[in-house]
């Protein structure tokens, strides 16, 4: 039996086998690692993405204007709308 890495058993050694082998156990792990496989709670993974969402937030504040904008210059919802579709075109398709 493999080893395990976690407690789910998602995690695991594989057995020695060929390239092959090792790359469709790879394709099977999950595209969002767990906290678990770090020996890590649950709520380590609530509390990254807490960060993260306050980190885009204090982001979108920090290009508000503090006066009008220039011509030629984009406003602030052009701003936050470039920085949304770049947000969105890192993201993983579903």
């Amino acid at each position: 039996e493999n080893y395990k890495l976690s407690v789910s058993g998602a995690y695991y050694v594989p057995d020695a086998g060929t390239f092959e082998d090792l790359m469709a156990y790879l394709h099977v792990l999950p595209d969002n690692d767990d906290p678990e496989v770090f020996g890590m709670h649950d709520n380590a993974n609530l509390a990254f993405q807490l960060r993260e969402t306050e980190r885009l937030i204090a982001e979108s504040l920090s290009i508000q204007p503090r006066e009008p904008p220039r011509e030629g210059e984009l406003t602030a919802e052009a701003k936050v709308d470039q920085m949304c579709d770049s947000l969105l075109a890192r993201l993983p398709k579903p």
